[in-house]
Parts: C-alpha cells; structure tokens; sequence
C-alpha cells in the first residue's frame, strides 16, 4: 500500500498538469472556426466521442464555445 501512496504522490502533479494542458487544448479546438460542413461534422464527431466514451469531461464552457463556432458558418 505504501508503494502506490508514493507513486501517486510521484504520478499525480505530472498528471494534473497533462489533463491542465489537455483541457486548454480541447478549449481551442472547441473555438476554432469551421470553414464548412465537412469541418462542422467532423469537430461535432470528436466531441461526441470525447463525451459518450468517457474519456474526458467536457466543460459547459467547451460545449458553449463548441456550439458558438458553428453559428459563425459561412452559409
């Protein structure tokens, strides 16, 4: 028991700075524009797989910036 204490201890910053990063990344990937449907599709997949498979938690904040993106496509 002693042995997973000081791992997790060792594990455990390195890992809260790698899901820091991660969140920051899924934030712009949630804010960046699309340039058209295919791309409007394709982001809509990545983040229902992020949600439905468990893999991360999507933050309100993503899932808003998510859906603002869509409005600003060119139609």
């Amino acid at each position: 028991m002693q042995a997973e204490d000081a791992e997790a201890a060792l594990i455990g910053p390195q890992l809260d700075a790698v899901m820091a990063d991660e969140a920051v990344v899924r934030r712009q990937a949630a804010m960046a524009p699309v340039a058209d449907v295919c791309e409007l599709k394709m982001k809509a997949e990545y983040f229902e797989r992020l949600m439905n498979n468990g893999w991360c938690d999507v933050d309100w904040d993503d899932l808003q910036e998510l859906l603002r993106s869509f409005v600003d496509l060119p139609i």
